[in-house]
């Protein structure tokens, strides 16, 4: 037997249609309360069926509450949409002026951005009169460290730490504003009892020179092999207190650490 709908008219006041009993199995109903649809239900039907059907399944999925975040990230990072790289496909190429005095092109372009950098950071630029630099003992990307004594002051004499940091590898705006954050975290972490000692910062026309406390006393994985990777309770007790109270020490001065292990 066909299943049909009788569509005689409108039943109550919402306006929908009634099933008649021949639709008993149609994914059909009414979401009002007030329409007759609920005062007298079909036979066959039951109320559950009724509130099962009452809200059919949404056709498309809700939108996902990341595509924003997506979107920021993209452009944060450079990246365009298909839609928008396309449509930046489909412009014509921005005609480029030709140097009348025999510039470089893109080579002379890119030196002209670099030179736009300040790479002047206003740290004191006396340092060859102040420390004396000493051999290498590490290397890193952007710099090295070396061994340093110090020519006056109170701390003549003392036996410091480098870390020397090449301008000519700060070529973008980031990577001096990098140098610049170093700085200003080793100057407001400066004081704590397990936390390295910030002295000074000094520059010249090709470096940025940090001189820091000269710590000897070796990296902690070092320790722990040395041992045969096993450490005691008690003894472990005592360096895992000692790295909470710096961790703690950092979070109040506003600094997260994000890079944690017995290297470091």
């Amino acid at each position: 037997m066909a299943e049909e709908m009788d569509r005689g008219g409108p039943t109550g006041q919402c306006g929908h249609w009634q099933l008649s009993t021949l639709a008993t199995e149609r994914n059909r109903s009414c979401r009002w309360s007030h329409c007759q649809c609920h005062q007298s239900l079909p036979k066959g039907w039951s109320a559950e069926a009724g509130r099962a059907l009452r809200y059919p399944r949404r056709p498309f999925p809700p939108p996902s509450p990341a595509k924003h975040i997506k979107a920021s990230l993209a452009r944060r990072l450079g990246q365009r949409s298909p839609a928008s790289a396309q449509a930046q496909a489909a412009k014509p190429p921005a005609e480029v002026p030709i140097p009348e005095h025999g510039g470089g092109g893109v080579g002379a372009a890119a030196g002209e951005v670099e030179r736009e950098l300040d790479k002047s950071f206003g740290y004191d630029r006396h340092f060859a009169a102040k420390y004396e630099l000493g051999k290498e003992v590490g290397r890193g990307h952007f710099g090295h460290t070396c061994l340093a004594r110090a020519r006056k002051g109170d701390m003549r004499g003392q036996l410091l730490a480098v870390k020397v940091i090449s301008k000519a590898k700060m070529t973008t705006a980031i990577s001096i504003e990098d140098v610049r954050r170093e700085v200003k975290i080793l100057k407001a972490l400066s004081g704590h009892s397990n936390l390295v000692k910030f002295y000074d910062a000094c520059e010249d026309a090709l470096n940025v020179y940090i001189i820091m406390e000269l710590c000897e006393g070796g990296e902690l994985l070092d320790r722990i092999l040395s041992r045969g990777g096993r450490y005691t309770e008690e003894d472990a007790k005592v360096i895992v207190e000692q790295i909470l109270n710096v961790v703690s020490f950092c979070h109040l001065q506003g600094v997260v650490h994000r890079d944690l292990k017995p290297e470091h």
